[in-house]
């Protein structure tokens, strides 16, 4: 495929067909598998947790007056906290077959790569003893070969295993999402802009799987600094302890930059929330813009919005140039402090032997420490977006179950004493929460009928209503 796109351009006919467990035919049961029953159990809860109003009535007796005085109170009771179903255990037990071998190679690679400093130690002493067999020399430098080769493939095999894990699993979100929205209750649609879809689609979903591409670093980072401190001991003592205090002094200023990163990130998801929100709604209102030629007005509302969008976003970025460049020094200061204080205060003697190890330990080190402020910058950004995805993927659905659908090809409608709401609110008075109170309708086959009513009666609701776009609280509907 390469050779062919070197030759002329690609189209679509070149590309190969996914692999069955690849496509969303597959992978989408899969995830509603593992995802609707911990969702039932959320609403299950949910509502569950909503008590009921408690309706208190006393009388008040006038001592001026022989009347007696009767009052009603409505109190409500807030409803009790429910967490939110996670997203990422569904993901995990969904590809768990994928990403256990992705870490597993990682973790071979991982030990692979500590065997060079290790084969290094032993070459260098066996080039310092003359009396040494000339095949040990050759024998270490073709393990050492060995060693990078099969360390390198287990690295890239298990990122490649894990990039496609990552893949299902965007595919998995972004077809969730599509679907919830299609399924939105109209009181959800008030609460989720156009906007906030659309940012999640192409936004959130996004910075979930780059946070899954990074997670084999996240697991071994730890591993790695732990095995490198061990053999760092070994080399030159305590020293490297002197080293590894600046590393645990840059972690509390790190965490709290890391905090005020987290903030903003926050802040520039709204405003971008509400700018995506407005263009959708010029563009859909373009023809009325032009009519009025509110062209500019429009224009300096969204350029408002951008400006302080833009003004988040370089906040957040000094914040995250100040971690890089912390943790990108660390290495530097741990090696400077860790050999200087070997010859200066332990009195050690830096042997060529000492030196090479060490150094080569100190850039297993630089690795993870290097890439952590990356990783923390994502998982910033992803905490944001699990949140927002979660909230997305629980927000109430409209109730298929308030409209019975019959199976005859000549359709009629026919409402019973039935009354619906837009909203639900557990401990409201039917009376004050239904839009539509005691309706009546018999539409049968073929018949005409006119709704004919003022302004704000009701007769858009009527048919939400009849196309189940509200919550029917009693009654039956039958279309």
């Amino acid at each position: 495929l390469a050779i062919l796109g070197w030759r002329r351009p690609l189209v679509f006919e070149d590309l190969w067909s996914l692999n069955d467990n690849d496509t969303s035919e597959s992978l989408i049961p899969l995830w509603k598998s593992k995802w609707d029953p911990s969702y039932a159990i959320y609403k299950q809860q949910s509502l569950q947790s909503r008590q009921p109003a408690i309706v208190l009535t006393y009388k008040e007796n006038n001592s001026h007056s022989e009347n007696t005085v009767q009052e009603t109170l409505l109190l409500k009771t807030k409803p009790n906290f429910v967490a939110e179903p996670s997203i990422i255990l569904p993901l995990f037990k969904c590809l768990k077959w994928k990403i256990i071998p992705s870490v597993l190679q990682r973790i071979m690679s991982d030990m692979l790569q500590f065997a060079s400093p290790l084969l290094l130690n032993a070459l260098i002493t066996f080039v310092q003893d003359p009396k040494q067999n000339q095949w040990k020399g050759y024998f270490y430098a073709l393990c050492m070969f060995l060693v990078a080769m099969l360390g390198t493939f287990l690295q890239n095999y298990g990122f490649a295993t894990l990039s496609r894990a990552c893949m299902n699993f965007r595919s998995m979100l972004t077809m969730a999402v599509y679907e919830k929205a299609l399924k939105l209750s109209t009181s959800s649609k008030h609460q989720k802009s156009l906007g906030e879809t659309v940012n999640i689609m192409s936004t959130d979903i996004q910075l979930m799987q780059d946070v899954g591409m990074h997670l084999i670093i996240v697991m071994s980072s730890p591993f790695q600094v732990i095995v490198a401190i061990y053999l760092l001991y070994q080399q030159i003592g305590f020293s490297i302890f002197i080293g590894s205090i600046v590393m645990f002094l840059l972690i509390p200023i790190n965490f709290w930059l890391s905090s005020k990163q987290r903030k903003y990130q926050i802040m520039q998801m709204r405003y971008k929330d509400e700018r995506i929100k407005i263009t959708n709604e010029i563009l859909n209102g373009m023809k009325v813009i032009k009519l009025y030629a509110w062209e500019q007005c429009f224009e300096k509302r969204i350029q408002t919005i951008r400006d302080k969008e833009i003004s988040i976003i370089k906040k957040a970025g000094y914040y995250g140039a100040v971690v890089t460049f912390t943790w990108n020094c660390a290495p530097f200061l741990i090696s400077v402090a860790s050999f200087a204080s070997f010859v200066f205060l332990a009195d050690g003697q830096l042997t060529p032997q000492t030196a090479f190890v060490s150094i080569s330990l100190f850039n297993i080190l630089r690795f993870p420490m290097t890439l952590l402020p990356m990783i923390v910058s994502f998982l910033i950004k992803a905490s944001v977006s699990n949140k927002r995805i979660k909230s997305f993927l629980v927000a109430d659905e409209i109730n298929e179950n308030s409209v019975l659908r019959k199976e005859e090809k000549i359709g009629s409608v026919k409402i019973e004493n039935a009354s619906f709401d837009w909203k639900y609110e557990s401990g409201t008075p039917a009376s004050e929460k239904s839009t539509l109170s005691g309706v009546n309708i018999n539409v049968e086959p073929g018949q005409l009928i006119a709704v004919v009513g003022s302004v704000g009666c009701g007769k858009s609701s009527m048919l939400s209503a009849i196309l189940g776009e509200m919550n029917k609280s009693e009654g039956s509907l039958v279309v």
